[in-house]
């Protein structure tokens, strides 16, 4: 396992492999929801934080973050990936769709001619 650091907060990352040998990264995520993105987590759990697993491409979520989590053992995070739900990736064609499916505005009088 180990530990990184960013500039102006400890950020704590934890790599550990799982039983089939993949590699995981794991951080707690403490930022507060955003009332803009409440409608994106469907768990009130998320609301006090989560752990973050991340392997490749694929995501999952732990919540409520166990207490003391920075301190366990490969065996234990193996377990906690397996419990963790997996996140749904969002497509670059529904951030697309978001940002178009904006109200049609009329920009002034119509000509009748």
């Amino acid at each position: 396992m180990s530990t990184t650091s960013r500039a102006s907060e400890q950020v704590q990352v934890l790599v550990f492999t799982d039983e089939s040998n993949r590699a995981w990264e794991v951080r707690e995520i403490r930022e507060a929801i955003l009332p803009a993105r409440t409608g994106l987590l469907l768990r009130q759990e998320y609301s006090s934080g989560w752990l973050l697993f991340i392997s490749g491409d694929e995501r999952r979520r732990l919540a409520p973050y166990p207490p003391g989590w920075r301190l366990a053992d490969p065996v234990r995070l193996r377990c906690w990936v397996n419990d963790a739900l997996p996140v749904r990736a969002r497509s670059g064609a529904e951030m697309v769709s978001e940002v178009c499916d904006l109200p049609n505005v009329e920009t002034g009088p119509q000509s009748t001619t």
